[in-house]
């Protein structure tokens, strides 16, 4: 379809909108969560918003960590060009941190609102892996499936490379989606074999149903109870990995056994142990927002406000959204809020009905992915 989403036609026109509208508004990272924030603000008549991305493609985890057989690329770049149909702006290769861009920086530039959706960035890895490197047969899932996304999604950026070569017997360490996207991923790139290594039962698995189902299918090796020890290393590569059995006590607490210890043959690891914010850089480009006891940015789960009442913070970085629909719920419901204190800071009255009009306009109607959710207007 080339139907271009417009503005609420409810709306006056845009000279005729309040100095409000035209407030300057920064979103930081253009994934899930700040594509659905964005594009809920455009859709209120704002018409100064801009999105900063470091990397050179758009639609963030979607885009970049996704396999292409479960989202094909061209559903992000519709949902993608459907924002930029309102205005919004996108400027790739900038990124928040004490080097380049900081919320400081942007309240110097007459920014009067931001939102923080920059996802986890860093891999959460295992010490044992430290030193280790693809060429001896190591990834984490932040290196491995962009490398997957960029062989397998056209149109994705000018990066286009071939697909990582796998071969012989893959360990993929973790039970979130992620997980389950980096052992599929695997055999479609070569690999003979896949095993899906987790420390708990079947029963905590974090991933989706169809995650595992898929995975199962494609006859991925299920082993549970098993936490990694060791990477055992010959000749410059890897050849297999030591375990320690798992079991769980009385009191609901995992403990690890070192009597019954476990040896694995493989060729690559993959850890996809979840990820992180810990790059000092983008902790320091955040100040003076708080963290919380995760280190990550704190927020009110209602309005996804943080401690600087003029920032607003969704998906995984603020750790609440598991999947990609929450964090497009994140950025809605920010979208709210952000509007409601644009309007109090230029001292205008917010207009339930005109707004709850506004905001639930979208682009249903036109085919689109997104769908208005039901928030009740304060």
């Amino acid at each position: 379809m080339s139907i271009p989403q417009i503005r609420n036609p409810s709306l006056p026109p845009p000279e005729k909108m309040s100095e409000a509208y035209s407030a300057k508004i920064a979103l930081f990272g253009a994934g899930p969560a700040s594509i659905s924030c964005a594009s809920f603000l455009a859709r209120l008549g704002y018409s100064d918003i801009t999105i900063f991305e470091k990397q050179e493609y758009v639609g963030g985890l979607s885009t970049s960590e996704i396999p292409q057989f479960r989202l094909p690329y061209d559903v992000v770049n519709f949902e993608i060009e459907l924002m930029k149909d309102l205005g919004v702006k996108i400027i790739c290769g900038k990124s928040l941190s004490v080097n380049e861009m900081t919320l400081s920086t942007l309240k110097e530039k007459g920014y009067k609102a931001a939102f923080i959706g920059i996802g986890l960035p860093e891999p959460n890895k295992d010490t044992i892996f430290q030193g280790l490197t693809r060429d001896q047969g190591f990834y984490t899932s932040k290196d491995f499936l962009p490398l997957v996304a960029k062989g397998s999604k056209a149109g994705m950026c000018a990066c286009h490379s071939p697909l990582p070569s796998i071969r012989g017997v893959v360990i993929v360490l973790g039970a979130g989606d992620t997980a389950f996207d980096c052992a599929t991923s695997a055999l479609r790139c070569g690999a003979r074999r896949v095993f899906v290594v987790f420390r708990k039962g079947f029963v905590n698995i974090r991933a989706v149903p169809e995650e595992m189902e898929l995975a199962k299918e494609e006859k991925c090796e299920f082993l549970p109870f098993l936490s990694p020890r060791k990477v055992i290393v010959k000749g410059g590569r890897i050849t297999a990995m030591q375990f320690v059995r798992t079991e769980q006590d009385e009191t609901g607490k995992w403990n690890e056994d070192e009597d019954q210890m476990v040896h694995l043959k493989a060729d690559v690891v993959i850890s996809a142990f979840g990820s992180v914010l810990s790059d000092p850089k983008v902790k320091e480009a955040l100040s003076p927002i708080k963290f919380n006891r995760w280190g990550l940015p704190e927020v009110d789960p209602e309005t996804m406000q943080t401690s600087e009442p003029w920032v607003f913070a969704g998906g995984d970085v603020v750790g609440l959204a598991n999947t990609t629909v929450e964090s497009v719920n994140d950025g809605k419901q920010a979208s709210w809020y952000i509007h409601k204190y644009i309007q109090m800071f230029f001292a205008c009255s917010v207009s339930s009905a005109l707004c709850r009009r506004s905001f639930l306009f979208h682009q249903k109607a036109q085919g689109g992915l997104m769908e208005a959710l039901n928030i009740e207007i304060i």
